[in-house]
């Protein structure tokens, strides 16, 4: 897609995150907006826009590659599943960075809404001096390891559930299923095997 139709999605994305944050009592899990990827390091055409998503849930429930079932409905709200919008969710408790969302830009939040500044400056492909600074890489490898142990106690809670008959119906519907869980979390907690094996290396 075009660069200009790539930020006017985020755009779009922006203003659902203000507009539920501020009038849906749910919505006051949304604390922040970052993008990331593609649309910061490249001034072609776009793939997708990538957005990372930090919410006040608890961290267990938000590791990296997870679709926590109390996520289903921001999804619906904030028209990710129509949108070429891909968001990744963070929780509070963590840096919004990690090894796939370097150095990305806040573009809204719930205390100052949408920065219009950073906006506009991504839009000119000037954003540069409004992204977060790269973290030292001792901070980086304490934090990997501390999400690949979440990553594998999530996969673990997912496969000791995944028989149960209650565990089952709430993760069934709307795009959320069972087999969608277990791959998931299988993947997350690869993923960040994969990474916390990099930085031995």
């Amino acid at each position: 897609m075009h660069r200009s139709t790539g930020i006017r999605h985020l755009r779009t994305t922006l203003e659902l995150c203000d507009r539920t944050a501020q009038r849906a009592e749910e919505g006051r899990v949304l604390v922040a907006a970052y993008a990331f990827g593609q649309i910061l390091e490249d001034a072609g055409d776009l793939d997708v826009v990538q957005v990372a998503i930090v919410l006040d849930l608890p961290a267990a429930q938000l590791t990296w590659g997870a679709q926590p079932a109390a996520c289903r409905w921001l999804r619906y709200v904030l028209d990710l599943g129509r949108n070429p919008v891909s968001a990744r969710w963070r929780p509070a408790a963590w840096p919004v960075w990690n090894h796939r969302i370097q150095r990305p830009l806040r573009l809204w939040s719930a205390a100052d809404g949408i920065d219009s500044a950073a906006l506009d400056a991504l839009s000119r492909g000037k954003a540069e001096s409004f992204r977060l600074p790269s973290p030292p890489h001792e901070e980086r490898a304490e934090q990997y390891r501390l999400e690949l142990t979440a990553c594998r106690d999530h996969l673990r809670t997912v496969r000791d559930h995944y028989w149960d008959r209650d565990w089952r119906r709430e993760h069934h519907g709307d795009g959320d299923y069972p087999d969608q869980q277990l791959w998931s979390a299988t993947d997350g907690y690869l993923e960040m095997v994969d990474v916390v094996h990099s930085l031995a290396d």
